[in-house]
């Protein structure tokens, strides 16, 4: 992290801290202070600080016992060098948080993108597989037609495609067959839920390990109940 070139200044501590001290002595103190934010310490020697930030003389005892000793030999103010990890930490932080949006913006970037190659290689495939039988062209051509059109999901979120994959991967696997009627009629049922509730819908049915699709209980608005909330029946798409 690069030297801030500001501190924070408060100024009841600071006119506490300066009670006793002449206009001077003040005006010195002021001087060390940022001599020493500017370069990390002070050397112990009041000679060598009246000629670093321009005295007419030396320091006094009274500015000087704002100064700790430090085991390098240097001065510092413990006030100062608090106020500075402070904003170290406060800039470390800040640095984290923005990398961990970006991670996860990459993340969801690179589900979908992962979601719509799956897509496009499915679609391939039945392509190439309906060219080789002559035979069975034209039906073949219809179910890629229908497969590709149900393809074409009603929310573009990374959320719902993960969702959506999954559903039918484990309707494969149920050995329950998704028809493209079927799939049409889930996926328009879906939309009219609005993403939100679908989501929702298809995240409950697979944690149950069924077939069909149903929405948990008090998913609808509240408003549709006159502010009661109401236990819905689970319906089936």
């Amino acid at each position: 992290m690069s030297k801030s070139p500001a501190f924070q200044f408060y100024a009841a501590d600071f006119m506490i801290g300066i009670m006793g001290m002449s206009d001077e002595e003040t005006g010195a103190y002021i001087k060390m202070l940022s001599t020493q934010w500017l370069h990390g310490s002070l050397p112990n020697c009041k000679k060598t600080i009246k000629k670093m930030i321009n005295l007419r003389k030396v320091p006094s005892e009274i500015v000087m016992r704002k100064f700790a000793i430090c085991d390098d030999g240097f001065l510092r103010n413990e006030r100062m060098e608090t106020v500075r990890q402070k904003q170290i930490t406060y800039a470390d932080t800040m640095k984290k948080n923005a990398n961990s949006r970006w991670n996860k913006k990459k993340e969801a970037d690179a589900l979908a993108m992962q979601m719509h190659n799956e897509s496009i290689c499915r679609n391939d495939a039945l392509h190439s597989s309906s060219s080789t039988s002559t035979s069975t062209t034209t039906s073949k051509t219809k179910y890629n037609k229908e497969r590709a059109e149900a393809l074409v999901l009603p929310f573009d979120s990374a959320d719902f495609k993960l969702f959506w994959s999954n559903w039918e991967q484990h309707r494969k696997e149920k050995k329950a067959k998704l028809t493209p009627t079927a799939r049409n009629q889930q996926l328009e049922k879906l939309k009219d839920m609005g993403e939100h509730r679908a989501i929702a819908a298809l995240k409950h049915s697979l944690a149950n390990g069924w077939t069909g699709i149903f929405e948990p209980e008090r998913a609808k608005p509240n408003g549709q109940h006159k502010g009661i909330e109401e236990q819905i029946p689970l319906r089936r798409l």
